[in-house]
């Protein structure tokens, strides 16, 4: 197996015994990655948001399972295709936002005329980079979500509830349907993603039902 999909397997295995309540989640990673066919090698895309943050991110990776992963990316070019999200491309107001974010699915679906370095049809996982000083706005979909924190910070809604800071190491859940946004500070975000249900799920955004919620403190 690959440095990457190692990598991947031991952050599965490590949430696992965290406690139960990604469990069902991870064990579906852990079942696709049983499962994944040959390495199609894809290419990335030129993006800047790429070339100007991914490389910092190294360093910001302060978590061991974290580092091995980003480490294992930077050393198998071929299983990390970067491109610019297709999900907004009929979103007007979501046009600066897509400048200043870029994902890399590696096992999944081919989707949007994209082929995914390892086909799946078990689960889809990736990373996305989001530049420092970026707000992503609330948004769902059907697909139940897993986000693990690789490198840098973000803070994190979930529903209406109060924004909390997230940093290497951290998990996240996302339930089918349930709105979630991020937006970084100072600092890139480098987070390795998956949904484990409804993979052809269409990404939507969600009108805010009122006045942003004060964060958590630092």
């Amino acid at each position: 197996m690959s440095e990457v999909l190692s990598a991947v397997r031991a952050i599965c295995e490590d949430g696992l015994a965290r406690g139960p309540n990604l469990g069902d989640g991870l064990r579906q990673i852990l079942y696709a990655l049983e499962g994944l066919g040959d390495l199609r090698p894809g290419r990335s895309q030129e993006l800047d948001v790429v070339e100007r943050y991914l490389g910092s991110c190294r360093a910001l990776a302060c978590h061991p399972l974290a580092e091995a992963l980003v480490t294992a990316m930077s050393r198998e070019h071929d299983r990390v295709a970067w491109h610019a999200s297709a999900s907004y491309d009929d979103e007007p107001t979501m046009a600066d936002f897509l400048r200043h974010y870029a994902v890399a699915v590696i096992f999944g679906l081919d989707r949007f005329g994209r082929r995914c370095p390892y086909f799946s049809d078990r689960a889809a996982l990736g990373v996305t980079l989001q530049a420092p000083g970026v707000d992503y706005p609330a948004h769902a979909h059907e697909a139940v979500e897993i986000y693990y924190i690789l490198a840098g910070s973000a803070d994190w809604q979930q529903g209406d509830g109060i924004w909390r800071r997230k940093v290497p190491g951290d998990f996240v859940l996302h339930e089918a349907h349930e709105p979630h946004a991020m937006r970084t500070r100072d600092e890139p975000l480098l987070a390795m993603f998956a949904w484990v249900s409804d993979l052809m799920s269409d990404v939507y955004l969600v009108d805010p039902a009122g006045p942003a919620p004060a964060s958590e403190p630092d």
